[in-house]
């Protein structure tokens, strides 16, 4: 699939601004008719998000390869992910990458898929989040009960890398509220779940 997009978008996701390259990235998203924003492109949003300008040679290549990034996650979006080309570790980059969505919950077929291909359920990314954390950014019952019945830990915590750790506490009632009880409303579930995180982070 060829990349479609305005040429000054192209070349604007290169910009020294941030706000230029972030804006020129979700018009790309949407002239390829991908529904996501650049912030649920975990890896993509890493390599753009981090440099600020003037651009040296060093800044040009994270940008560079944040596009390149880019570019492959267009052409593959959709297409059946070929496994046998890929290692285990990469499997598991890809689990962390659906999790990490913030507009929109995990794609729940997604996350099966890669887990029934040897993702790590109790993965954690290389800012240390654990993967549930991750998935649940936006709550989403279905994606909870995944995670759970797969032995994941709401108690995971975070671990930094320089080696500290966010230690995790749950409120095991709110928690059970959110797991058990059928809702009204989509704004009850996450002013719930808000609270919850609230609790949850150390």
């Amino acid at each position: 699939m060829e990349l479609k997009g305005d040429p000054e978008d192209l070349k604007n996701v290169l910009d020294e601004e941030y706000v230029v390259r972030y804006e020129a990235y979700n018009r790309l998203l949407r002239a390829n008719g991908i529904p996501l924003e650049i912030p649920d492109l975990r890896r993509v949003f890493a390599g753009m998000m981090n440099v600020s300008g003037p651009l040296n040679e060093k800044k040009q290549g994270k940008l560079k390869d944040a596009f390149k990034r880019f570019t492959r996650f267009v052409q593959e979006y959709g297409k059946p992910i070929d496994f046998a080309a890929i290692t285990p570790e990469e499997v598991t980059e890809r689990f962390l990458d659906a999790c990490s969505r913030t507009t929109a919950s995990p794609d729940i077929r997604e996350l099966r898929e890669l887990c029934g291909h040897g993702a790590d359920i109790r993965a954690h990314d290389a800012l240390g989040f654990p993967a549930l954390k991750l998935a649940t950014r936006v709550c989403n019952r279905e994606v909870m009960a995944f995670f759970l019945g797969r032995g994941a830990d709401i108690n995971e915590p975070i671990r930094y890398k320089d080696g500290n750790v966010s230690a995790i506490t749950g409120d095991a009632e709110a928690l059970k509220y959110l797991y058990d009880t059928n809702r009204a409303g989509a704004e009850t579930e996450l002013s719930v779940y808000r609270s919850i995180l609230q609790s949850l982070v150390a």
